[in-house]
């Protein structure tokens, strides 16, 4: 059976990954930085740009870039 692949449940499922396994291992020297997130393998990659974090998770994941999911990290939250 094919994954699901709309926006709504690759958001869903990243942030839960975001939430449980990355978010608690941030420092502040990750304040700005932004984190990738493949929804579906659960690997992640932070970086300081955007598209570094996600060409990275794709390189060394090899994560099909329809299921990853960017959120830039702000710890004042």
């Amino acid at each position: 059976m094919p994954l699901p692949r709309d926006r709504e449940t690759i958001h869903r499922l990243a942030y839960e990954i975001y939430v449980k396994e990355v978010r608690g291992q941030l420092t502040p020297h990750d304040d700005g930085r932004w984190v990738a997130v493949d929804a579906f393998s659960g690997n992640y990659r932070i970086d300081y740009s955007a598209r570094s974090a996600v060409d990275m998770l794709k390189y060394r994941h090899n994560c099909d870039s329809s299921t990853i999911w960017i959120h830039q990290i702000n710890l004042d939250l």
